[in-house]
């Protein structure tokens, strides 16, 4: 399949025409190339460079592509999501995670930027913070054919969280449990006949987003080993006086609850930084009023039966599923940090130097969009090919058994090298075979 990872990389570009005009369109394809080859840092020079841009059309151009062109980047998203991942997906409720994350940023003339806490250099005992971009992702999961335990992200909405002192009568402030509830519901109306399962982590877990959630949308995430439970309220008898009790007893904490060797505990073996091991659980049904008063969730203690790892719990507003479903589900919501990575480590989602604010809105968002159809792309290509991409085994990872996200961009960049040089010139069958040889060998080190 000689090509096959360009021709379709370029057909789906095609479904964006519609978002564009036709100038912008032009640019936007020379941008997404020149994305995928640029070596070092994604600034917009080195990717117009790369795309050999510059032969085309004034660098100015590419610039006022992001600060001043008429495109909205709700509504590339939306073709994204429509015509673009909707057709992988298989029928039945669609799992989407949502998170966020800081862009380190340098200048205080940055639009929209603020200290934030660095998470990955922080620590329980000391927060480290940093001048940056703070932005809310969602995205689609969606599992690998061919590999049962794989599971990838596809980034298909964003927002950036403004500050107070950013905000204004026409965008006024709004929490980052806000802005995700925004784009589920932007979500669930460009797919209404679908039904969703919401993964969120501790940060997302507030009465600003759970309640509001459409009817087709169930959540699981973490929930405080101090949370405030009760009981169910017991049916009532209908000739007693006075307003109907919302919440029952009030229950013991968490903590205490992971502590009972009467409750019945169940073992189950999941995987925890990259390691088979076993835990126990156990589940609760329990009024969260703090949070959802209208209606139970579903709580699920996981502990370790050896006593040294600390317990972890999670809940979710569906009280039908089992406890091994809500644990496991909620593993599959790594999936979308794996995503926020590579798009920093090779897509340069970090790298963005725009500092007015129609650029910042749009830049770095770009470079997700674009590590979702890099991924589709991939995933089209295992369903015809119903293989893998040749995967050199390396002396030091004998065992590696699939492709990691920078093979299949290597690919890309592989079959665009190929294609750019060999159409502009004349090579015998020796001369080919040494440069195929040398594209192959820095296809991975750009």
């Amino acid at each position: 399949m000689e090509n096959y990872f360009l021709i379709s990389f370029f057909a789906i570009l095609f479904n964006f025409q519609e978002c564009f005009d036709r100038r912008s369109f032009e640019t936007f394809k020379i941008l997404m190339e020149g994305w995928i080859l640029a070596p070092g840092r994604r600034t917009i020079t080195n990717i117009i460079r790369a795309a050999g841009g510059a032969q085309k059309k004034n660098y100015s151009n590419f610039h006022r592509f992001f600060s001043r062109a008429r495109w909205d980047l709700d509504e590339v998203c939306r073709i994204l999501v429509q015509k673009i991942i909707n057709p992988i997906l298989p029928d039945g409720e669609i799992t989407i995670a949502g998170d966020d994350t800081t862009c380190h940023k340098t200048g205080e003339k940055i639009a929209y930027a603020g200290i934030y806490r660095d998470a990955v250099r922080s620590s329980k005992k000391k927060a480290i913070l940093h001048w940056a971009h703070n932005w809310v992702i969602l995205g689609i999961v969606v599992q690998v054919p061919f590999f049962s335990d794989w599971k990838i992200c596809l980034p298909v909405l964003f927002r950036l969280y403004r500050k107070q002192e950013d905000c204004d009568s026409e965008h006024p402030f709004k929490t980052r449990q806000q802005l995700l509830l925004e784009m589920v519901e932007l979500l669930v109306n460009w797919l209404p006949e679908r039904k969703f399962r919401l993964l969120i982590d501790g940060g997302f877990v507030s009465n600003e987003l759970i309640p509001f959630l459409p009817k087709n949308v169930i959540v699981i995430g973490r929930i405080r080993c101090d949370a405030a439970l009760y009981e169910q309220v017991k049916e009532r008898s209908p000739r007693k006086r006075g307003r109907p009790r919302k919440k029952g007893a009030r229950l013991p904490s968490l903590r205490e609850i992971s502590k009972q060797n009467k409750r019945e505990w169940k073992q189950i073996k999941i995987i925890i930084d990259g390691k088979e091991v076993i835990r126990e659980i156990t589940k609760i049904v329990a009024i969260w009023y703090k949070i959802i008063k209208d209606s139970p969730v579903a709580i699920v203690i996981i502990r370790d039966p050896k006593g040294k790892a600390r317990a972890e719990y999670l809940f979710t507003t569906n009280v039908s599923l089992t406890a091994e479903d809500i644990v496991f589900s909620y593993q599959y919501r790594w999936p979308i940090e794996e995503a926020i990575r590579e798009g920093k480590q090779y897509l340069g989602f970090e790298d963005s130097q725009a500092y007015v604010k129609n650029s910042v809105l749009r830049q770095a968002p770009l470079a997700l969009i674009l590590l979702s159809i890099i991924k589709v792309v991939y995933i089209q290509y295992l369903k015809t090919s119903n293989k893998d991409i040749i995967i050199e085994t390396d002396p030091w990872n004998p065992n590696k058994a699939r492709a990691s996200f920078l093979d299949i961009l290597a690919e890309f960049r592989r079959e665009l090298w190929l294609t750019n040089i060999f159409c502009i010139s004349q090579f015998n069958h020796k001369d080919r075979k040494i440069i195929s040889h040398l594209i192959n060998i820095i296809s991975k080190a750009a």
